[in-house]
């Protein structure tokens, strides 16, 4: 290059001049000095001042995009991991359970323990001083654990005043109060049994029990001197026979003499805690008749508290077969009865139950022959099973206003039941409900809604209002029995229902 010509050398030593070759400078050129876009217009400026409208360059909205998809559940299916996405499509991830690990090194063993102390020997001196020596040589005294000599009763005796006193063998008098009164019970006799335990009967037929009056056996004496021979005694005189006579005691004596005492008491004296067996229920007690006195109690008065806590069931089975048992008091504490609490019992006459008494156990009065009146049955909402099956001689029932169901057989074989009133709640009547009574009226207070229905509810039939209405019919439907369509002459039992 030769200024601004260019010259090509060959290698043959020839040069060729091209001539010029770089041009002369050029014009300034325009660039773009600002971009600005305004509702969508773009506008270049360009450095010559020139303004260029390009034009819209916004574009417009696009569509709403579609939801995307999330995981709507994880489960574990054996070791795999399942999850299910809000779409409905289900994906296994695998295994994420890992493989058990390797069972561990064996713990060193433990050192050996002390060892223990036992007793080596128990010694009773004769004072009565326990003493224990223990295996580590420790000598433990617990002190006397011998009681002092028992005291008995020596003697029992009624005074004129009708206040009956026992003297003990220590000389103490013990006064139990006054046994006469106008109400015409009195003691009938009074048992020592051979545990000590003194039991006093009364002409009621109740029984009081007076606890253990028997001492522990003492120390055998020293033998005594013997003494001279005694001149001979007069006739000494005994019991021959002790009757009651116009509700007095007569006692008869060996030597053709007698005496009548006064046994009346004026206060009722319920039966006690001897008599009645308690099962503690944490809060409560249920109570029951001693097996003892099965044959033996005509009254009983279930006191309402028991050891600082309420008397609140009567047991299962509790005065079943106490055929001697004709009446029974029962506080308001009481809310169960258990299932054949009186069955085969000698309740008579009048039966009335608190309204505290909420539940009844199947056949709780069963067969109490003797039963003839029930004014209340508490506030039980149904009856049970066989409630008074077989109490032939129950005229009179009372039903409560919680009475909902009358239960499977309730009245069965209740042979001098004439009437009945179903109470307006009562919507179920079990079958034999009424079997085997003398039902001849029966008052439906709400007569409406009411149909039967075989045993297995297979068929329902209406029964009109109009007939309900009736006491005459009302009963008679409720006796009614009918045989099934076959006529093999099997029974099936109507049961009703009001909708």
């Amino acid at each position: 290059m030769v200024g601004e010509e260019l010259t090509l050398a060959f290698s043959d030593g020839r040069q060729v001049n091209l001539g010029r070759v770089v041009g002369r400078d050029g014009q300034p050129g325009v660039g773009i000095r600002d971009v600005a876009v305004a509702d969508g217009q773009l506008r270049l400026t360009l450095t010559d001042g020139t303004a260029l409208d390009l034009g819209n360059v916004r574009g417009e909205a696009g569509a709403q995009g579609a939801d995307g998809v999330g995981i709507t559940g994880a489960a574990l299916a054996g070791d795999d991991l399942e999850l299910t996405f809000s779409n409905g499509n289900r994906v296994t991830v695998g295994p994420v359970v890992g493989a058990q690990g390797e069972k561990g090194e064996k713990g060193d063993k433990g050192e050996k323990g002390e060892q223990g102390v036992g007793i080596s020997q128990v010694t009773i001196s004769p004072e009565g001083a326990l003493t224990v020596r223990l295996s580590n040589g420790v000598v433990e005294a617990l002190g006397n654990i011998r009681g002092a000599d028992g005291v008995g009763i020596l003697r029992a005796e009624i005074d004129a005043d009708g206040v009956l006193r026992f003297t003990k063998t220590d000389g103490e008098i013990l006064e139990v109060g006054r046994v006469t009164g106008a109400d015409g019970v009195g003691i009938e006799t009074v048992t020592l049994s051979t545990d000590g335990d003194l039991t006093v009967t009364r002409t009621d037929h109740s029984v009081l029990s007076l606890g253990n009056v028997k001492g522990e056996k003492g120390d055998k004496g020293e033998k005594g001197d013997r003494g001279e021979p005694g001149a001979q005694g007069e006739p000494g005189r005994g019991v021959a026979k002790c009757e009651i006579v116009d509700g007095k005691l007569k006692i008869s004596y060996t030597d053709g003499t007698s005496e009548t005492l006064p046994l009346e008491e004026e206060d009722r004296v319920e039966t006690t805690l001897a008599v009645l067996h308690y099962t503690d229920l944490g809060d409560s007690y249920s109570v029951a008749l001693n097996p003892l006195f099965t044959d033996r109690v005509a009254t009983v008065a279930i006191p309402a508290y028991h050891n600082g806590k309420p008397v609140t069931q009567i047991a299962d089975n509790g005065f079943a077969n106490a055929a001697e048992l004709t009446r029974v008091s029962i506080p308001d504490t009481v809310q169960k009865i258990g299932s054949n609490a009186f069955l085969k019992s000698g309740l008579s006459g009048t039966l009335t139950l608190p309204d505290s008494v909420t539940s009844i156990g199947a056949a709780a009065f069963r067969e109490c022959v003797n039963l003839e009146r029930v004014d209340s049955l508490g506030s039980i909402p149904e009856t049970p099973l066989q409630l008074f099956f077989g109490c032939t001689a129950l005229r009179t029932v009372t039903l409560p206003d919680t009475l909902t169901k009358l239960g499977d057989r309730t009245f069965e074989d209740c042979a001098a039941l004439t009437d009945v009133t179903i109470p307006r709640a009562v919507v179920n009547i079990g079958y034999w409900a009424f079997h085997g009574t003398a039902l001849q009226r029966a008052v439906f207070e709400n007569p409406d809604g009411w149909s039967y229905y075989k045993r297995d509810e297979s068929a329902q039939t209406p029964l009109p209002a109009e007939t309900l209405r009736d006491p005459a019919r009302a009963a008679q439907e409720l006796l009614n029995e009918e045989h099934d369509v076959a006529g093999d002459n099997s029974r099936f039992y109507r049961r009703f229902r009001r909708a």
